[in-house]
């Protein structure tokens, strides 16, 4: 009923939607699910989880463990692939539908198999033997247990020049490493009107500049550092359209200001000057 994040229920668990169909049409007589029975359902999830997000008072946490790979069978949208010791990956596509279906999760392979080279991508990993009948592959793990993905991220899509885009290849970019973002991003608006002439510009090859300054209050006991990207007007091209861009501030100014922010510098108070709080900002 919850996402592999551990952390929010399915929309579909939580509307008393069906998410998963039985290959074998069960149970036969399934019951209809009332309001009534939706409103006493969603008063006992309301006890753990939020209503209006779905999000858990208490996520489940990270697995306690990595999928086994260990194992040298392994399923996946090609067949079924047995892993040999000597490392050659043999792939079993000819699969067997029985003729007589049971609750088993049971899957069945031809024992004619072709020598692939190794692929990434998902992965059931799963226990598996050859019917000594007709050496037939039979495993028997159910369906999607010990799943395993190695597909690389693939980093979204640049449709546009805004600043929501950015952001997102940012994030995509530092996934493995959070800090990451939010020390590049920071913790505080960013003023990204102007982000898509940044882009123009970048790719008219025009200079841009980029100054930062920092603080220390020591009242408040906290340190901030502010940064900016800007350019001269008049080196701006005739075709690169700013007027619209311009606050009011900005109008009679010989400069531009094309990105701007400010973040919190972290770090002991003792330590902490106008120096390295500007240091972080740049």
């Amino acid at each position: 009923m919850v996402d592999s994040s551990g952390k929010f229920f399915r929309k579909s668990a939580w509307d008393c939607q069906q998410f998963y169909k039985s290959d074998y049409c069960w149970p036969e007589k399934s019951i209809q699910i009332t309001s009534r029975h939706k409103i006493i359902w969603h008063r006992v999830l309301g006890t753990i989880a939020c209503t209006r997000t779905r999000q858990l008072v208490h996520p489940l946490g990270q697995w306690t463990s990595k999928p086994n790979k260990n194992f040298p069978f392994f399923l996946c949208s090609r067949g079924l692939v047995q892993i040999m010791p000597t490392g050659e990956w043999r792939l079993y596509a000819d699969e067997r539908v029985p003729l007589h279906p049971t609750r088993s999760s049971h899957r069945y392979f031809s024992s004619t198999f072709t020598i692939v080279k190794q692929f990434m991508g998902p992965k059931w990993f799963t226990e598996a033997f050859f019917r000594e009948e007709d050496g037939t592959a039979v495993t028997v793990t159910v369906n999607g247990a010990n799943f395993f993905d190695d597909t690389p991220p693939q980093p979204p899509l640049m449709n546009t020049d805004s600043w929501q885009d950015f952001l997102s290849f940012l994030k995509h970019s530092t996934a493995d490493q959070p800090s990451a973002f939010n020390a590049i991003v920071g913790n505080l608006p960013i003023k990204a009107a102007s982000f898509p002439v940044l882009c123009d510009l970048l790719r008219a090859s025009v200079d841009i500049f980029a100054s930062s300054d920092g603080s220390v209050r020591s009242d408040l006991l906290s340190a901030s550092s502010g940064w900016l990207f800007w350019v001269h007007l008049r080196k701006i091209p005739e075709y690169v359209v700013t007027h619209r861009d311009l606050e009011v501030d900005q109008r009679d100014s010989p400069i531009m200001i094309l990105l701007a922010g400010t973040t919190l510098a972290h770090g002991r108070l003792s330590t902490l000057s106008s120096y390295r709080s500007e240091g972080s900002g740049a």
